[in-house]
């Protein structure tokens, strides 16, 4: 049923003119029809499995009932914990936080943990002069919980991602992390250490006398310096030509006392002159000589000092079999007993001999 718009009088839907003034009837557009509206629900109430009251986050016990709250279905990913950390505020609870959170199975969850975590450690912690504490708990037990939760994500990470290369960038993230920690810590004992030793009141008080009693050998050193030290030098030339001559290395000798420097006073120039004189004459006195083999032959096998003096270049060795009744009780068989060079027993080793002369050892050896 329709209305007249100028005097309000009941006409017919489907009528022209008003039945009652005569005014022509205009049809007035209707809306279109459109969808019922939609109610649409985000997020997950969680509710008491006991009571069914709503719960809210980070309860442990249902605030109506007291049920504890424990076995939870689902795994929370590492984005819904980001969001989640990020509106807590104090220490404690973001300690506890960390510690209850359940690493994820998914890679793309793990690596989003990893990165969270490298974050969120923070190493300046141990190393600033105040410590920040909120709820009892500092920012140092806050990176502590950070850090092992990582732990436990990179050791499910070779478990899950063996060979992937998410873990490779997880392992990366990880053993950077933990070394700059481990950096920060020792650099926090040392400065704890230091600034522990320079507040000593006793330690301020002998502070200056122990920086004086360490320069003073240096202040000594600085004086000895010049002609001094370069004598001690030429002094410890001296020894090792010496050194060198008792060992018959006539070359080294000369090598060293031609390197000693003649800028010094004419009683250096004079030594140098006649060790240079002496290694020459010493050194010609062994021409055509070779060294007596440098070692011990009692209780040696004769076989090897036989080997001994030939490798040395000795062109008569022999060697004598000396009967012995009691071998194999105080003396084994071919054990030596002296070595003899052109008859002489009481020869030094290391002293030049003619290669020709005739060496004989002796030995222990069973009697015929």
């Amino acid at each position: 049923m329709a209305y007249c718009t100028n005097c309000g009088a009941q006409v017919d839907d489907n009528a022209k003119f008003c039945g009652v003034c005569g005014n022509k009837m205009v049809a007035i557009p209707q809306p279109p029809k459109t969808n019922a509206r939609k109610t649409t629900y985000d997020g997950t109430i969680h509710k008491c499995p006991n009571c069914g009251v709503g719960l809210a986050s980070f309860v442990k016990n249902c605030p109506e009932c007291g049920y504890e709250l424990r076995g939870a279905d689902g795994v929370e990913s590492a984005s819904d914990f980001a969001r989640r950390y990020a509106s807590t505020t104090s220490n404690d609870k973001k300690v506890d936080l960390i510690r209850t959170f359940v690493i994820p199975n998914t890679k793309e969850d793990i690596l989003e943990f990893a990165i969270l975590a490298s974050s969120n450690i923070d190493t300046t912690a141990y190393t600033r002069d105040t410590v920040v504490v909120s709820g009892g708990v500092s920012q140092q037990d806050v990176s502590e919980a950070w850090m092992a939760k990582f732990e436990q994500a990179y050791q499910k990470a070779t478990i899950l991602l063996s060979g992937t290369p998410e873990l490779k960038k997880i392992e990366g993230l990880y053993e950077k992390k933990k070394k700059s920690l481990s950096t920060a810590k020792v650099t926090s004992v040392g400065g704890k250490v230091v600034k522990g030793i320079f507040r000593n009141e006793f330690v301020k008080i002998m502070l200056p006398f122990i920086l004086l009693m360490a320069l003073i050998p240096l202040l000594f050193g600085l004086s000895e310096c010049g002609t001094g030290s370069g004598e001690k030098k030429l002094e410890k030339q001296v020894k090792q030509v010496e050194a060198y001559i008792a060992e018959g290395n006539y070359d080294a000798a000369l090598t060293t006392a031609y390197s000693m420097s003649q800028s010094y006073s004419s009683s250096w120039t004079e030594t140098r002159a006649n060790l240079i004189s002496r290694i020459k004459e010493l050194k010609g006195e062994t021409e055509g000589k070779i060294p007596i083999p440098n070692t011990e032959y009692e209780d040696k096998q004769y076989a090897d000092i036989v080997l001994l003096f030939t490798k040395a270049g000795f062109t008569n060795v022999t060697a004598e079999k000396v009967p012995d009744l009691i071998t194999g009780w105080l003396h084994s068989e071919g054990e030596v007993i002296e070595v003899s060079i052109d008859g002489s027993t009481t020869f030094s080793k290391g002293d030049y001999c003619d290669p020709n002369a005739v060496v004989i050892v002796r030995y222990h050896g069973y009697s015929d």
